[in-house]
């Protein structure tokens, strides 16, 4: 049994085939690791869902703590693993990226996006993920990066 903790905000550029990932480990995409693990998509298996999803209560209960040593997720993440003695943790090549709608306010669109839909209605958030979903899906990069003036950073806000 496969467990994927993922974001509802992701569009997936070709099929996410995790049958042939080890079930003893705990999977994350390529990118978009901060010095830790994403917590955006995790792909686990029975032996260890419990365990990585634990962190959870953890972090809620210790919230504090960790803002004041300014962790952020990723960073967190890895830590509380590691204490949990969670370590072994692999990395799959990107299928997926972070989209948004039109007027979702809860993204960092603004301007760095542009106007330029990566798909129809379809807007990019990340742009390392856009281009590493395409890298790890073996597709040649969509002509929407010759539309933008310039690539977006990727937005990280800290805790």
């Amino acid at each position: 049994d496969r467990f994927i903790v993922t974001r509802a905000d992701h569009y997936y550029l070709c099929e996410h085939d995790v049958s042939g990932l080890n079930q003893s480990e705990i999977w994350i995409p390529k990118g978009e690791h901060y010095g830790g693990y994403t917590d955006r998509h995790w792909v686990l298996s029975k032996q260890n869902v419990l365990s990585a999803l634990n962190l959870y209560p953890y972090m809620l209960q210790k919230r504090m703590d960790f803002v004041s040593q300014n962790f952020n997720p990723e960073g967190l993440t890895k830590r509380l693993w590691a204490e949990m003695g969670l370590t072994a943790v692999q990395v799959f090549p990107r299928v997926m990226f972070t989209c948004a709608v039109p007027g979702d306010e809860m993204s960092s669109l603004g301007s760095k996006m542009g106007s330029v839909p990566v798909r129809e209605g379809v807007y990019l958030k990340y742009h390392p993920e856009y281009a590493l979903s395409y890298e790890g899906c073996g597709l040649p990069m969509n002509p929407i990066d010759k539309q933008m003036k310039k690539p977006p950073r990727s937005f990280r806000s800290q805790w």
